[in-house]
């Protein structure tokens, strides 16, 4: 017959660093990547000597459940204290003199009540054994949702070894990155094999989802110069081990639109022009493998934690009314890894986007040709943009009840060099092109820099600073930056007084029907004051500080008329053009979001409110409280930042 049944409770060997315990070592890893769980509406009959485990349940309720079942044995929990000489140094040295574990056995038949749902089914479904294999054919069948070298590599601890925290640590979080197992429980019991200092291993998870869906949304209403409100959503959907190797597959959807409230900024009268502002819409397709795939010498070379690989194919698809429509495609491959828990990198060694002739209408085209040459020319052309780029972010720890905590992350990207590269080599006179595209050559710098300090456990400061700056050389050198890659402030996320795109570059006055505010440099301060009514309710005050500038408005020589060549530039003087918001906010955390209201106001604003009665530009907003034109209403889900 069966074994007799032990139930272990709360087993924790010492660390292998203890001086007064032997170190224990790993006699055998059992893995169970199926575990059978009790669901809370079942009503099972437990037959004596049974196998079960009680494990992560209030003590009062793990002690109901073992109590109720005869013969418990607990070992003493007294503590000796003794002298000893180590390094001749006296030590006092304190160690209990019983191992951490509550054995307990069954007695009697037991009957599981409906509300016993923490109560846990341990099955002997072992994955793995001394040579890796499982153990029968019908398991092998049964348990073949997941190629087992998959978990066999996922799983450090090997029999032989000494305990390891390290190495438990690490298990978890090799199956965690596969984004297949919940439940996951890695405990150590004391083995059957009767050894001394010699422990079993057991890895035990559920299956977790096989398909999952996600989205988000965000809204926003503004009251500057045409009152608009602006709708945002996110949509996902994930098919999870699709290859029975841990991968993922991922579809996203993500869209938005402006509409208009009042006004009217557009030379059409038809329904859309008048009705929509902005329409933004994108799709990707990705795989996720979780594993460094084609390049697997670089995870011990680098020293690599949890890497992964992801191949996506995108198409984006942009429309201001009908003034403009540009539409696309994109096809990367990147791979991302960690080091240590504060550390990690991102690198996309080959990123190709391609976008497409955009389509302007006549009057925008004009209009945009008489007041705002650089976006013209990034809107007027097609781009063909091969990449790579590179980032790395670093989080401190987070503190608990009070003090600070540091997040940054540096991004990279070179677009252009090897294309260039064999362009010299096969004609260096003549520029090469794809099918009459040209290809974009530049240098893109990103840099993003957080500080949050805990004042207390409901009161905290949060402040961000960004700088980011994009120069075009080689086959770029005279000709503006692609539209898609050059910076834009205002919005949810941003400076929150102003709709996204509306503010710079510099000083420069937008143009009534081509608010589209671009630039080569940005610089942008955020700080707010987070403070909590009580364990869900929250709120803020805030201060967004900003601009965009263009590096030179004069670099391309065509017969583009500039009125003003110096407007937007940045100067040694752009403290003058800063723009400046401030605001309150409410947040509600349900736990699984946190849903977001903030209420923007202009304090500056860099293009003027109007001439005052000396003939001067009036720059700073004297009645913040009169919310017709200088302000913006935004609702979101998450935090800024």
């Amino acid at each position: 017959g069966e074994p007799r049944a032990i139930i272990y409770v709360e087993v924790l060997p010492y660390s292998d660093t203890s001086i007064t315990h032997p170190k224990y070592k790993i006699c055998n890893v059992l893995i169970t990547p199926n575990e059978y769980i009790i669901k809370a509406y079942q009503v099972r009959k437990i037959k004596k000597d049974s196998f079960f485990i009680v494990e992560r349940t209030l003590k009062d309720r793990a002690k109901k459940i073992v109590l109720k079942e005869g013969d418990i044995k607990l070992p003493g929990d007294s503590l000796i204290a003794t002298q000893k000489t180590i390094g001749g140094k006296n030590l006092r040295i304190v160690q209990r003199s019983l191992p951490r574990f509550k054995k307990v056995t069954l007695n009697n038949r037991s009957e599981i009540q409906a509300n016993d749902k923490l109560v846990h089914i341990l099955l002997r479904k072992i994955v793995r054994n001394k040579d890796g294999k499982p153990t029968t054919e019908s398991q092998r069948r049964r348990t073949y949702f997941i190629r087992d070298k998959v978990i066999s590599d996922a799983v450090p601890v090997e029999i032989g070894q000494l305990y390891s925290y390290r190495l438990e640590q690490e298990t978890r979080r090799n199956i965690n990155v596969l984004n297949v197992f919940r439940g996951l429980r890695v405990e150590y019991v004391l083995s059957s094999n009767g050894q001394p200092n010699c422990l079993d291993c057991l890895v035990k998870m559920q299956r977790g989802e096989k398909q999952g869906v996600g989205g988000d949304f965000e809204i926003n209403n503004n009251n500057t110069n045409v009152s608009s409100l602006g709708v945002a959503a996110f949509g996902s959907y994930q098919n999870k081990n699709i290859f029975k190797g841990g991968e993922t597959f991922e579809i996203s959807v993500s869209g938005g639109l402006d509409f208009k409230l009042t006004g009217q900024d557009s030379f059409d009268n038809n329904f859309w022009k008048q009705a929509v502002n902005l329409f933004d819409i994108s799709a990707e397709t990705s795989l996720y493998f979780p594993r460094f795939l084609g390049l697997p010498f670089l995870k011990k070379m680098f020293k690599m934690e949890d890497p992964n690989t992801k191949v996506s194919l995108g198409y984006r698809y942009l429309q201001q009314s009908t003034d403009f429509q540009i539409s696309s495609f994109y096809t990367k491959i990147g791979y991302e890894w960690r080091r240590g828990p504060f550390h990690t990198f991102h690198w996309n060694p080959a990123v190709i986007n391609l976008t497409l002739e955009p389509v302007l209408e006549p009057n925008f085209e004009a209009l945009l040709k008489k007041n705002n040459r650089a976006l013209h020319e990034s809107l007027s052309a097609s781009y063909l943009i091969p990449s790579m780029d590179f980032s790395y972010s670093f989080s401190s720890p987070t503190a608990r009840i009070k003090g600070g905590s540091w997040y940054f992350k540096s991004s990279f990207e070179m677009a252009g060099n090897l294309i260039y590269l064999l362009d010299q080599v096969v004609d260096p006179n003549s520029r090469l092109q794809f099918f009459g595209i040209d290809y974009s050559q530049y240098f893109k710098t990103d840099l993003d820099l957080r500080y949050s300090y805990k004042i207390g456990k409901y009161h905290s400061v949060v402040s961000r600073l960004m700088l980011g700056i994009i120069i075009p050389y080689g086959n770029s050198e005279n000709t503006e930056v692609p539209f898609v890659k050059r910076f834009a402030l205002g919005g949810p996320s941003s400076m929150r007084a102003w709709l996204l795109r509306y503010i710079g570059p510099g000083n420069q006055e937008s143009v009534k029907g081509a608010e589209f505010q671009l630039g080569d440099l940005r610089m942008e301060f955020n700080s707010e004051y987070r403070f909590m009514f009580n364990s869900w309710i929250g709120g803020a005050v805030f201060v967004d500080i900003g601009n965009v500038w263009l590096l030179n408005s004069t670099s391309t020589p065509t017969s583009i008329p500039v009125q003003n060549p110096n407007t937007g530039v940045f100067t040694e003087r752009f403290y003058e053009q800063l723009a400046i918001g401030t605001g309150v906010g409410l947040r509600v955390d349900l736990s699984f979001f946190v849903f977001r209201l903030d209420f923007g106001i202009q304090l500056r604003d860099p293009q003027g409110y109007g001439l005052k009665e000396t003939g001067t530009m009036q720059y700073w907003n004297f009645e913040p409280f009169v919310l017709t034109n200088r302000s913006n209403f935004v609702i979101a889900v998450g935090y800024p930042f």
